[in-house]
Protein backbone atom coordinates (compact mmCIF):
# COMPACT_ATOMS: atom_id res chain seq x y z
CA UNK A 1 0.00 0.00 0.00
CA UNK A 2 2.84 2.32 1.10
CA UNK A 3 4.34 1.72 -2.59
CA UNK A 4 0.71 2.22 -4.25
CA UNK A 5 1.12 5.81 -2.28
CA UNK A 6 4.59 6.51 -3.71
CA UNK A 7 3.60 5.91 -7.19
CA UNK A 8 0.61 8.45 -6.82
CA UNK A 9 2.48 11.59 -5.25
CA UNK A 10 5.39 10.49 -7.76
CA UNK A 11 2.37 11.28 -10.65
CA UNK A 12 0.42 14.13 -8.79
CA UNK A 13 1.11 16.66 -11.17
CA UNK A 14 1.37 14.57 -14.49
CA UNK A 15 -0.85 14.69 -17.55
CA UNK A 16 -4.64 12.41 -17.23
CA UNK A 17 -3.18 10.20 -19.91
CA UNK A 18 0.35 10.00 -18.10
CA UNK A 19 -1.00 9.25 -14.83
CA UNK A 20 -3.33 6.46 -16.11
CA UNK A 21 -0.39 4.87 -18.06
CA UNK A 22 2.29 4.78 -15.11
CA UNK A 23 -0.29 3.24 -13.15
CA UNK A 24 -1.32 0.60 -15.74
CA UNK A 25 2.47 -0.33 -15.65
CA UNK A 26 3.15 0.14 -11.89
CA UNK A 27 0.37 0.21 -9.63
CA UNK A 28 -1.63 -2.67 -11.62
CA UNK A 29 0.77 -5.13 -10.30
CA UNK A 30 1.00 -4.21 -7.02
CA UNK A 31 -2.95 -3.94 -6.34
CA UNK A 32 -2.87 -7.53 -8.32
CA UNK A 33 -0.44 -8.92 -5.61
CA UNK A 34 -2.43 -7.18 -2.79
CA UNK A 35 -6.03 -8.70 -4.21
CA UNK A 36 -4.11 -12.17 -4.35
CA UNK A 37 -2.67 -11.84 -0.60
CA UNK A 38 -6.21 -10.45 0.73
CA UNK A 39 -7.78 -13.59 -0.48
CA UNK A 40 -5.73 -16.21 0.83
CA UNK A 41 -5.55 -14.30 4.10
CA UNK A 42 -9.31 -14.25 3.93
CA UNK A 43 -9.43 -18.39 3.14
CA UNK A 44 -7.21 -18.37 6.18
CA UNK A 45 -10.45 -16.65 8.56
CA UNK A 46 -12.64 -19.00 6.66
CA UNK A 47 -11.86 -21.89 8.11
CA UNK A 48 -12.07 -20.36 12.00
CA UNK A 49 -15.15 -21.89 13.76
CA UNK A 50 -15.77 -17.95 15.46
CA UNK A 51 -17.83 -19.87 18.11
CA UNK A 52 -14.26 -22.37 18.93
CA UNK A 53 -12.65 -18.94 18.65
CA UNK A 54 -14.54 -16.96 21.01
CA UNK A 55 -14.70 -19.84 23.38
CA UNK A 56 -10.70 -20.14 23.43
CA UNK A 57 -9.98 -16.53 23.89
CA UNK A 58 -12.85 -16.07 26.88
CA UNK A 59 -11.02 -19.10 28.34
CA UNK A 60 -7.62 -17.64 27.77
CA UNK A 61 -8.78 -14.35 29.80
CA UNK A 62 -10.25 -16.28 32.38
CA UNK A 63 -7.15 -18.00 33.07
CA UNK A 64 -5.27 -14.08 33.16
CA UNK A 65 -7.24 -12.17 35.27
CA UNK A 66 -6.34 -8.83 35.73
CA UNK A 67 -3.89 -7.75 39.37
CA UNK A 68 -6.64 -6.80 41.74
CA UNK A 69 -6.23 -3.56 42.24
CA UNK A 70 -7.42 -1.55 45.71
CA UNK A 71 -6.38 1.26 44.51
CA UNK A 72 -4.64 2.85 46.87
CA UNK A 73 -1.48 2.47 48.03
CA UNK A 74 -1.18 0.03 50.83
CA UNK A 75 2.58 1.10 51.48
CA UNK A 76 1.61 4.75 52.79
CA UNK A 77 -0.83 3.76 55.09
CA UNK A 78 -2.49 7.47 54.26
CA UNK A 79 -5.43 6.35 51.80
CA UNK A 80 -4.08 7.93 48.81
CA UNK A 81 -4.62 6.97 45.49
CA UNK A 82 -1.90 4.75 44.40
CA UNK A 83 0.17 5.98 41.08
CA UNK A 84 1.15 2.59 40.33
CA UNK A 85 -2.06 0.77 40.26
CA UNK A 86 -5.05 1.30 38.08
CA UNK A 87 -8.27 2.09 39.78
CA UNK A 88 -10.97 -0.51 40.10
CA UNK A 89 -13.03 1.49 37.22
CA UNK A 90 -10.32 1.54 34.87
CA UNK A 91 -9.50 -2.44 35.01
CA UNK A 92 -13.49 -2.93 34.76
CA UNK A 93 -13.46 -0.50 31.57
CA UNK A 94 -10.49 -2.51 30.39
CA UNK A 95 -11.94 -5.70 30.24
CA UNK A 96 -15.26 -4.17 29.03
CA UNK A 97 -13.43 -2.66 26.25
CA UNK A 98 -11.38 -6.05 25.37
CA UNK A 99 -15.02 -8.09 25.29
CA UNK A 100 -16.68 -5.78 22.87
CA UNK A 101 -13.77 -5.84 20.71
CA UNK A 102 -13.59 -9.82 20.87
CA UNK A 103 -17.38 -9.51 20.38
CA UNK A 104 -17.00 -7.36 17.26
CA UNK A 105 -15.23 -9.83 15.43
CA UNK A 106 -17.82 -12.51 15.16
Amino acid sequence: IDALFDIERAINRKSAEERLNIRKEKSAPLVAELETWMRQERAKLNDIDPQAWLAHVLKRIAEHPPPEATGFDEGSGAGRPSSSKRPPSRILHRRETIRRRLLRRL
